[in-house]
């Protein structure tokens, strides 16, 4: 099981200049509520989602990706 580590995903975006939620979604053409809410670490992206994230953010998702060997965190 993998879990999206929200402090490497924050900081491949900042690297390409997008701070905000906001910004996140005019330039990944994301819902702005599901990138706060990713950004936070409140939900985790879908497939779609990360894939338009690691596109438009160049960068591959297996490096924002954490292994998660404890079933109660995956879940988490």
């Amino acid at each position: 099981m993998y879990r999206l580590n929200v402090a490497k995903l924050r900081k491949k975006i900042s690297e390409r200049g997008a701070a905000t939620g906001h910004a996140v979604q005019k330039q990944a053409g994301i819902n702005q509520t599901t990138a706060y809410r990713i950004l936070r670490g409140g939900a985790q992206p879908d497939l779609i989602t990360a894939i338009r994230l690691s596109v438009t953010y160049d960068f591959d998702l297996r490096d924002v990706m954490d292994e998660v060997t404890d079933q109660a965190e995956a879940t988490a």
